[in-house]
């Protein structure tokens, strides 16, 4: 059977969102076509099922923090997480990975070079 990678991927991407905590077999069934295929396809485009649930994850997290004005408790529990932490966890990750605009430094890297400068003028 034939498939078009991003029109998959967009179908992937809707399934999830209707269902956040759903699994690939779910996804694939619900789509008509196997897990391999959907990996495949994901593959194609640059992204794992894992990886697009994440970012999905993360973005319903903080759509619904900006506009429902929703605790993080509630916005766990309607995401499908029985404990807030670990949503936390997962949205504090997933802005530690995103690019930052080349030029920007982070408070972070502010930190790392301050340190490295007073340690080479020892």
């Amino acid at each position: 059977m034939a498939y078009d990678a991003r029109l998959l991927r967009d179908a992937v991407t809707a399934t999830v969102q209707a269902r956040p905590c759903t699994t690939l077999k779910s996804v694939a069934t619900s789509l008509g076509v196997g897990e391999h295929t959907v990996g495949r396809a994901l593959g194609e485009v640059g992204l794992g099922f894992r990886e697009l649930r994440q970012r999905i994850i993360v973005e319903l997290a903080e759509e619904m923090r900006r506009t429902e004005l929703l605790s993080v408790k509630e916005i766990a529990y309607r995401l499908g997480y029985s404990q807030p932490g670990s949503l936390a966890r997962l949205v504090r990750r997933s802005r530690k990975t995103r690019l930052t605009p080349p030029g920007t430094a982070t408070a972070r890297d502010r930190r790392g070079a301050a340190v490295y400068s007073r340690q080479g003028r020892r």
